[in-house]
């Protein structure tokens, strides 16, 4: 299977995915979050749980000034790292980390910029890593975009998703499938 990106310098390449060992985002979220912002050139984009790295290379296509991929899976990590390389091949001047390791490590060494962009979209059944991604959150004081992925039957109603997050400044909805994106 593979996945393409949308827009920007890297618009139509396509990517890898790990057979049964991630979800990819929707095309539909995925065109929804970046139809949204359209110029990424004032942030740090930082994916979490990167899997292929799709989100994050968008990201990269449409200008983020850099990009952090994490990924803790390390045969996922290999098609990461791979899926990179093709897009430096095709964008040379994009800086580009990568790194396997939890997330929460992860944040923990990274240093939070004031015009960072946090995507966490884990394995939606992982109720408990939302949950400590939130803590971890709240304790961030630079304002900051965060985008949170989940799935209303398999992590939790959105109405528990905004208990914990709050209300999201833009949502939207593919199935069972939700993208809030926050303001901090």
């Amino acid at each position: 299977m593979s996945i393409q990106i949308l827009g920007g310098n890297a618009k139509g390449l396509k990517l890898s995915t790990p057979q049964n060992l991630i979800r990819p985002t929707s095309v539909l979220l995925k065109r929804r979050l970046f139809d949204s912002i359209q110029d990424f050139s004032n942030y740090e984009f930082v994916d979490l749980c990167a899997g292929s790295g799709a989100i994050g290379l968008e990201a990269a296509s449409r200008g983020a000034s850099s990009v952090y991929l994490n990924e803790m899976n390390g045969k996922v990590f290999q098609v990461l790292k791979s899926n990179v390389q093709d897009f430096q091949k095709r964008c040379e001047t994009k800086e580009i980390k990568t790194s396997k390791m939890s997330f929460d490590k992860f944040l923990k060494s990274y240093q939070i910029q004031d015009n960072s962009f946090l995507f966490f979209d884990p394995p939606y059944e992982k109720q408990d890593l939302y949950l400590q991604f939130l803590d971890i959150i709240k304790s961030i004081n630079a304002p900051i975009k965060v985008a949170v992925e989940f799935c209303r039957q398999k992590t939790m109603p959105c109405e528990k998703m905004e208990e914990y997050f709050g209300k999201p400044e833009r949502s939207y909805q593919q199935g069972t499938s939700f993208l809030y994106i926050y303001d901090l």
